[in-house]
């Protein structure tokens, strides 16, 4: 396997972090930061901002999330889609004003931004495509019980 995306590494004294995230096939080219590393990645062969947080000593378990989310990329993206779906779809605040949107068209109206791992959860955010006057739909889950929670809140 190669890594997917350029080469930026920054080393840092925490020898730890530099060897997992340096030898990680997917995520060795993210920079580092004071609590997290972070850059632009390949999800489902769109370019996306992610974030593997440093803090509280789970960088081995953010990591190990975000390997399995990589190495599984169309399943768990299936899996998003899907309860993004059953809980955000239909429930459109434009939709009010009377337009009707497929399932098949809201997918293609929103798009994801960024892909945030932090406490051995995952947290997808897209935009909302227009649907909701800009608010941002935001999924949460983990690789154990896979998304837990799909809303518009932000």
């Amino acid at each position: 396997m190669q890594a997917l995306g350029k080469v930026t590494f920054g080393y840092r004294d925490m020898n730890i972090n530099k060897k997992l995230i340096g030898n990680s096939v997917y995520f060795s080219h993210l920079n580092e930061g004071k609590a997290f590393y972070e850059g632009r990645i390949d999800w489902c062969k769109k370019d996306v901002e992610i974030t593997l947080c440093l803090e509280n000593g789970l960088i081995q378990e953010n990591l190990k999330v975000a390997e399995i989310l990589w190495e599984h990329q169309q399943k768990w993206n299936s899996s998003i889609e899907d309860i993004i779906l059953k809980k955000v779809w239909g429930k459109t605040w434009v939709e009010d004003e009377g337009e009707i949107i497929s399932s098949e068209d809201f997918l293609k109206r929103i798009g994801l931004v960024s892909i945030n791992i932090e406490e051995a959860e995952f947290n997808f955010l897209y935009h909302d495509g227009g649907l909701y006057y800009g608010h941002a739909i935001q999924v949460t889950g983990n690789t154990k019980e896979g998304p837990k929670y799909a809303d518009a809140p932000i």
